[in-house]
């Protein structure tokens, strides 16, 4: 909470401005604290020399008193000043973590560092944020991911990124008619993208309905199927995503995005300790016996895959394991009469 020393209002979130190096050059970067729905921005106090007046900008709310600005959605909050005599003006406007285009076709967000002692935002608190504008997008994570890198190397504010990758047409009672992919828009709609058009087919364009370019009655999935068949089906059919409906209704949608991120959860990426990586008989006996090994080695198991097609007589056994003594393990194995392929972090 700071007070401006000019004026008597007092601002309830921090704005910082710091210097950043970007490419050998130090630029100044504009950071402000990411602000909550309902969060209370600006106060006057009950006593002050000046006579202050608050304004509501965009995503602001206004106290019945006059006396305090709220903000109305998630966001970075700006305030704007202007003072004359012993009169001011204190204008404040949220700009939105997650919008969606007019046009309801794009979903983005709008991304500032955090300011000092301000925990980074997350991948998941992101989405959570998505879901609560009920988005029916095939949501990148990938890119959310990218993003949010790009913000902590350079430390400067990311606007308008784009984050969806499809749209899931649905009526007011939420239940699926269709799904609309890009591919969908770029071969129904060449003139949007294509230069030698002439402005008469651009305007036509614009005409367009969802429900002429969507793909009506999708392959679908019910939340309780298990992952692997939502990959079957995109593999299958060359698709990147299968919405999700429970009882006729949209609750969400799997894209190939997912199911990247299940495999890389599933192989333990990111986990501390090792890889490791050995060929194996095709026998319940020589895994177990690999286990066994790992467990007098008190070796602790993150992941574990198993390739049974590695060759006609081999199975690839790949498994990211953590614990004091890598080495002796590894040897344990060798000795064993196992083939270890390479061991990393």
């Amino acid at each position: 909470m700071q007070a401006d020393k000019d004026t008597s209002f007092v601002l309830h979130f921090v704005q910082e401005v710091m210097k950043v190096e970007n490419d050998g050059v130090f630029v100044e970067s504009e950071r402000v604290q990411r602000i909550r729905s309902g969060q209370l921005l600006v106060s006057l106090p009950e006593q002050n020399e000046q006579q202050g007046v608050l304004v509501a900008g965009d995503n602001v709310e206004l106290s019945q008193d006059g006396r305090s600005l709220f903000s109305s959605l998630t966001g970075y909050p700006f305030v704007h000043i202007v003072s004359e005599r012993e009169k001011y003006t204190v204008t404040c406007s949220v700009v939105p973590l997650v919008t969606v285009s007019t046009d309801g076709l794009r979903a983005m967000v709008n991304l500032y560092p955090p300011v000092k002692n301000e925990m980074a935002l997350t991948v998941d608190e992101l989405l959570e944020e998505v879901a609560l504008h009920k988005i029916h997008f095939g949501i990148d994570r990938q890119l959310l991911e990218e993003n949010l890198r790009k913000l902590h190397e350079n430390g400067q504010p990311l606007k308008d990124c784009i984050v969806a990758s499809g749209l899931l047409p649905v009526d007011g009672e939420e239940n699926l008619l269709g799904i609309l992919s890009k591919e969908d828009i770029i071969n129904g709609l060449p003139s949007i993208i294509d230069p030698q058009k002439d402005d008469a087919e651009r305007v036509l364009a614009t005409q367009v309905k969802v429900t002429s370019l969507m793909t009506a009655d999708p392959i679908t999935l019910s939340p309780a199927d298990p992952l692997e068949k939502g990959a079957r089906f995109m593999r299958r059919n060359k698709i990147g995503g299968i919405p999700v409906v429970e009882d006729g209704r949209l609750v969400g949608i799997i894209t190939e995005s997912d199911i990247f991120q299940a495999f890389m959860e599933v192989m333990g990426l990111g986990e501390e300790g090792v890889r490791v990586e050995l060929a194996i008989d095709k026998t319940q006996e020589s895994f177990y016996e690999v286990i066994e090994i790992l467990g007098e080695k008190e070796m602790r198991i993150h992941a574990v895959s198993l390739y049974k097609n590695y060759s006609g007589k081999k199975q690839l056994l790949t498994i990211r394991i953590q614990g004091d003594d890598i080495e002796a393990t590894i040897d344990a194995l060798w000795s064993a009469g196992f083939k270890v392929n390479s061991v990393s972090s």
